[in-house]
């Protein structure tokens, strides 16, 4: 009995000095990505494409920048729709903007949510630019394709239509261009450990594993000696 609890103790210790600072090495813990799915793998060819609906919207976004759809009850004259879709193409990067009815009182008119239609109306027109999407003259959400997020305040949406719309497209067409951040880039310079601050920490990590490991092998030699006395 006695030799086999000294077997437990010293199989237990050898697995614990072998798994701790394995545990910590690189490519032995659990990896998450989170990086999410390109819109032109989503809605790309092979993929699940856009509707009819969305069809029409980003032929007429790609064809003239500016597409207001009827079902949203808002009609602009032609010099108020031709004084937006000037403020579309006016700045260094062009802006992709559409005005859709608000899913909840329109059905089901092929997008789930603005953010769905925006990925959408993005993969479908393709063209490096700003791409807006609105569903009410209170908010929009916004993306880019070759560039970096832009910004430009909700609040310019307020007050009549035409000239609301124009004072967004132009603020979003007056964002300086800057190329999008390369995640993909970032992390496989970083690598596992997420830079040179992390990997000095996962170095500690490990030698004070393989300390802790080696402290458990003198304590348990240490009871084989007194077990064998």
């Amino acid at each position: 009995m006695r030799r086999r609890v000294v077997g437990w103790l010293a199989g237990g210790a050898a697995g614990l000095a072998v798994a701790l600072p394995a545990a910590l090495i690189p490519g032995h813990g659990e990896q998450t990505s989170t990086a999410s799915e390109p819109a032109e793998q989503r809605f790309g060819p092979g993929g699940n494409g856009p509707g009819d609906f969305m069809q029409e919207v980003i032929a007429a976004v790609r064809a003239d920048h500016v597409y207001i759809a009827p079902e949203t009850g808002v009609a602009l004259g032609d010099t108020e729709l031709a004084a937006v879709r000037a403020a579309a193409t006016a700045g260094e990067v062009p802006v992709y903007l559409a005005f859709l009815p608000d899913r909840d009182r329109a059905g089901a008119p092929g997008y789930a949510n603005r953010y769905d239609a925006l990925d959408q109306l993005m993969a479908g027109v393709g063209e490096p630019g700003y791409y807006a999407v609105l569903d009410s003259l209170t908010l929009a959400v916004t993306d880019a394709v070759g560039y970096r997020w832009p910004y430009a305040d909700s609040d310019l949406l307020q007050g009549r239509p035409g000239p609301a719309l124009t004072r967004y497209v132009t603020a979003l067409a007056a964002e300086p261009p800057e190329p999008p951040y390369d995640d993909t880039a970032a992390s496989d310079d970083d690598g596992y450990w997420g830079g040179p601050v992390s990997a000095t920490a996962a170095g500690l990590l490990m030698g004070v594993g393989g300390f802790l490991g080696l402290l458990a092998l003198v304590s348990i030699a240490g009871a084989i000696r007194r077990a064998w006395r």
